[in-house]
């Protein structure tokens, strides 16, 4: 899995098919280069509007911050839900890279685990904002403008495919750990007060190191029956909770406010397009 992970990223086809940023690469690459000779010759030409505007969709408001709290004992096998795999958490892998944040997995087992498997993303540099014309502006002034963020524009980008260069051996790492605890055999009780404790102290932890705020979710994946009757604390870090699960009843969760989804796939999808 991680070695396709990161032979992906190397091809142009991938960045086309799944992050449009990084696809609009080549065409803002380009439309600099016939900037920069417009210039020399007394002109300027710019990126079109669409080439813009899809680079900019493609921009996060801010970082993105996660826990996938995972159950991997026995009770499992009777909720009807298939446990993610590895090839489950590209998009939020993907959505990272561009937004900043962190993803940390912690396992659902008979006991509390030793600690999260974490993967943090520096934030990428912010969005420039792109300038408007002024009734008392030159044409040529507001071109040299506009070619300015153009550039911009496109050191983002090219800073956000760099750190991504940078990453990859923590990506793999990180992937190569979650397939260890995936290999595990299955726990006899489900310690699940414990490790959503662990989740929200994590997801509430200072957050210095960003800019802004960060985006905050949990990801449940279990019955959400604890059998070890250890207390769960009152849910302090304020993140969206998304409870993939279909059979259980709702006072599982009681005191949390959730939204069901059928699949982490599913759970995923809603997060990263959010976020879009």
């Amino acid at each position: 899995m991680s070695s396709r992970l990161k032979s992906s990223r190397t091809t142009i086809g991938w960045h086309c098919v799944n992050t449009t940023l990084k696809c609009i690469l080549l065409l803002i690459i380009a439309a600099a280069g016939v900037a920069a000779a417009g210039c020399q010759a007394g002109t300027q030409s710019n990126l079109s509007e669409t080439d813009l505007q899809k680079a900019i969709d493609g921009a996060c408001s801010k970082p993105l911050t996660g826990v996938a709290a995972l159950d991997a004992t026995g009770s499992m096998k009777s909720t009807a839900t298939r446990p993610p795999v590895l090839e489950d958490f590209d998009p939020l892998i993907e959505r990272l890279s561009e937004c900043g944040g962190e993803i940390a997995v912690i396992y659902i087992r008979d006991q509390a685990e030793t600690g999260a498997e974490r993967l943090l993303f520096p934030e990428p540099p912010g969005l420039p904002t792109r300038p408007i014309k002024q009734d008392d502006e030159e044409p040529y002034e507001f071109s040299d403008r506009l070619a300015d963020y153009n550039s911009k524009l496109l050191g983002r980008v090219q800073w956000i495919e760099a750190n991504w260069s940078a990453m990859q051996p923590r990506i793999d790492a990180f992937l190569a750990a979650l397939k260890r605890q995936m290999e595990k055999p299955p726990a006899k009780a489900t310690d699940f007060n414990s490790a959503i404790n662990s989740a929200d102290v994590l997801l509430a932890e200072g957050n210095n190191v960003w800019t802004v705020e960060p985006e905050k979710y949990l990801i449940i994946v279990s019955d959400a029956i604890d059998t070890q009757k250890r207390p769960r604390f009152n849910f302090r870090s304020g993140a969206n909770i998304y409870w993939v699960n279909t059979t259980t009843d709702d006072k599982a969760l009681a005191g949390l406010r959730f939204t069901r989804f059928e699949s982490f796939p599913a759970a995923v999808r809603n997060i990263v397009e959010g976020k879009r």
